[in-house]
Formats: C-alpha cells, sequence, structure tokens
C-alpha cells in the first residue's frame, strides 16, 4: 500500500485533532441525493424555528428517502458528534 506522508491512523487522528472543525462540517453534510436534496434541507432549516426541530424533519426527511440498510447518512452524523464531543466544542448534529 502506498503511503503519503502519513498513515491512515495517524491522518485520522491529525484530522480529528487539527481540522476538528472542518472535519465535522464535512461529515455532518453528508445526505442522501442530489442539489434538490440540499435545497430541501436549507428550505427546511428556515422553516424551523429550534435546531432540534429542524434535526428532528431533517431525519424525517433522511429516512423517507434512505434506500438501504446501511444509513450511511446517520453513521457520518455519528462520526461528527462523537469527533466534537472528543476533540472540539462546537455542536453539530
Amino acid at each position: 500500500m502506498k503511503q503519503f506522508g502519513r498513515t491512515f491512523e495517524q491522518s485520522i487522528t491529525y484530522a480529528s485533532e487539527e481540522c476538528t472543525d472542518e472535519l465535522c462540517a464535512c461529515l455532518a453534510s453528508v445526505m442522501i441525493g442530489g442539489v434538490e436534496n440540499r435545497r430541501a434541507a436549507e428550505e427546511l432549516l428556515k422553516r424551523t424555528g429550534t435546531p432540534q426541530t429542524y434535526l428532528s424533519a431533517l431525519y424525517k426527511m433522511h429516512d423517507a428517502k434512505r434506500t438501504s440498510v446501511n444509513d450511511i447518512g446517520r453513521t457520518a452524523w455519528g462520526m461528527a458528534d462523537f469527533i466534537k464531543d472528543k476533540f472540539g466544542k462546537h455542536e453539530v448534529h
């Protein structure tokens, strides 16, 4: 296996510790679909009053579009929360 200066474990540790906000934002942005789904989520954010209401509606929208047992979206969101809890201080999901 070719390495580019760091092993995978070193890269994940570096990203988690040094780029916490960026990594969490990236993982938290995972969603099913394309541009139309992202626009729908942005509209949903504008219409909901609280972060909790938005997340509840976003999860329902996500579940309605999900076709696989592998819930990549919620897995990414969970990873963002884990990294945020362990390395950062900003709320993601």
